[in-house]
């Protein structure tokens, strides 16, 4: 924030830069994230080199921990804060597992290997804090179905 000679306040924004989507170690993001209806129709198919190089453009950093054998199915190192703002979502988790998650839900993923599905007709809007973090390969093994669906409630 910058003084001006009026001695009104003024603020000073320096210029945006895109940063990778996931934070370094102690650092964070907050953000909302829409995932589109699965019924959404694809205007074409596209290859997944194309698809691959369009997300890191629009979500630098994250194309990196996707699987490709296993679309959608990622694990970063943070601690995720998600709570649904609006729609449903099916969270599969590593063992294969999906709980479905409403507006009101909230879930903490602790660098652990997981997949967001949305099988609805409507897009589902979540809320995200994204908390870097040193997260050890062997990770002990995810929350099971139980776990995640009555922390939800």
């Amino acid at each position: 924030m910058g003084q001006r000679c009026s001695r009104r306040a003024a603020i000073e924004w320096p210029a945006v830069k895109r940063c990778q989507l996931l934070p370094p170690a102690a650092g964070y993001r907050f953000g909302f994230f829409t995932l589109p209806a699965d019924t959404a129709a694809l205007i074409e198919e596209v290859p997944f080199d194309e698809a691959m190089a369009e997300m890191e453009t629009k979500l630098p950093g994250l194309a990196a921990v996707m699987e490709p054998d296993h679309p959608g199915m990622h694990r970063t190192d943070t601690v995720d804060f998600i709570v649904i703002t609006s729609g449903e979502v099916w969270l599969e988790l590593d063992d294969g597992a999906e709980v479905r998650l409403q507006a009101g839900d909230c879930v903490v993923q602790n660098g652990s290997r997981h997949a967001w599905r949305n099988k609805s007709n409507a897009p589902c809007q979540f809320a995200h804090a994204l908390i870097g973090a040193n997260v050890p390969v062997a990770t002990p093994p995810s929350a099971t179905a139980e776990q995640v669906s009555s922390a939800s409630r």
